[in-house]
């Protein structure tokens, strides 16, 4: 995490513990919301979102209910209206510790903003309940200019926020899309996530690159603008860091030899421009097929490969390890060790040995006498190698 990332989550902890309601604001697709959830899984608090621009004023306030609020001096019923509590203000008043997410903030309009006064100013629901302390109320917007349908906000809200500008460093958004934002994700989707970030360190004004930041005419994107779908998708697709992620969960369901399919869902997703940039980069910096290593494990330039290829090449090589090509995943190893790239394994070096010997039980004796004494002496190389401190494996 860089300074300016570092101060903005220091200032939203700030106010968390002021009990102020904080605002972040930052351009479409910059991360804000998964950000913001990850931070309340990290505070193991429970995350209650509302977005604003699918909200009318009793979605705050809840429901009117006609009810007996009191007796006259003749003891009659004197009946009034009271509000049945909405879902999540129910959902807060049972867990407390929540943060409460106000998201699109820009884009909700100013009968719901106005029905928020008291949420936002006093932590009272607009049924006169007093928030738990332990609640948090944090909010993203982008600029009003940028959002779909955005709205000014007016004086008697803004003066009862804390705002912060939003900063989501590359490096930062870089990490969080090559370990999927700590979701659990398929191998085929881990690839395209690391495929997509190299492009993209490599080609970084892709990674935020609206519609009217495109160069070139419609026709030399192969375009054709008298097709109006064709021109809707051109106009519409642009490239961000919400719209990579997503790239990388779709092409994570797409055959990876069906490179067709996958131009045509890049295109519908980060834009043309960015999609033929990527095909182009994919071309020419093709990632290693395991097999393919495993037939020939010294057609691969081992002090070059990426760590974040070397990562997909083992998890794959794990699963590969057999009776037939145990000797050449030891091969491997002992190339890696001759370039002194040792930490590109040093998370699956425990794994592959178990394999390797595991694989060699199947075959003669003497082939699983072999399997150990080579395990053993890769073992011993990875121990002593400064680079690379993996733990013991039971060989």
């Amino acid at each position: 995490m860089d300074n300016s990332s570092a101060i903005t989550m220091q200032a939203i902890a700030a106010t968390a513990k002021a009990r102020i309601p904080v605002m972040v604001v930052g351009e479409p697709g910059v991360g804000k919301t998964a950000k913001i959830r990850g931070l309340a899984k990290s505070m193991d608090y429970d995350l209650i979102t509302l977005l604003g621009s699918q909200m009318d004023p009793t979605d705050i306030t809840g429901l009117p209910k006609g009810e007996v609020i009191a007796k006259d001096d003749d003891g009659n019923d004197i009946w009034g209206t009271v509000y049945l509590s909405p879902w999540w203000q129910v959902q807060i008043m049972r867990k407390k510790r929540v943060m409460l997410f106000l998201d699109e903030f820009s884009n909700t309009s100013s009968s719901v903003r106005a029905s928020m006064l008291t949420l936002l100013q006093n932590r009272e629901f607009p049924n006169g309940q007093k928030m738990p302390d332990e609640t948090i109320v944090i909010g993203a917007m982008n600029p009003t200019e940028q959002a779909a349908d955005g709205w000014e906000l007016d004086r008697p809200t803004t003066n009862r926020i804390t705002f912060l500008v939003w900063k989501s460093p590359r490096a930062e958004w870089y990490e969080g899309m090559l370990e999927a934002w700590g979701e659990t994700v398929s191998e085929e989707e881990m690839y395209w996530r690391a495929r997509i970030v190299k492009f993209l360190q490599d080609n970084p004004s892709y990674l935020q690159k609206m519609n009217n930041d495109e160069t070139g005419t419609p026709e030399a994107h192969g375009v054709n603008m008298n097709d109006a779908s064709e021109a809707e998708v051109l106009r519409y697709a642009w490239a961000s860091r919400r719209s990579w992620d997503n790239l990388s969960r779709i092409l994570g369901h797409v055959d990876r030899k069906n490179t067709a399919l996958q131009d045509e869902l890049s295109s519908g997703t980060v834009g043309r421009s960015s999609a033929l940039q990527f095909r182009s980069w994919m071309l020419e910096n093709d990632v290693v097929d395991p097999a393919a290593v495993l037939r020939n494990p010294a057609s691969v330039k081992w002090e070059d490969i990426e760590v974040s290829e070397a990562n997909i090449l083992f998890r794959a090589i794990v699963d590969m390890v057999d009776a037939k090509n145990w000797r050449q995943v030891l091969k491997v190893l002992e190339l890696i060790t001759e370039a002194d790239r040792q930490a590109l394994v040093g998370a699956y070096i425990n794994d592959l040995l178990k394999a390797i010997v595991g694989s060699a039980k199947s075959v003669s004796n003497k082939e699983l006498d072999e399997a150990r004494a080579k395990t053993k002496e890769v073992l011993l190389k990875y121990r002593n190698a400064s680079s690379a401190a993996a733990p013991a494996a039971t060989v």
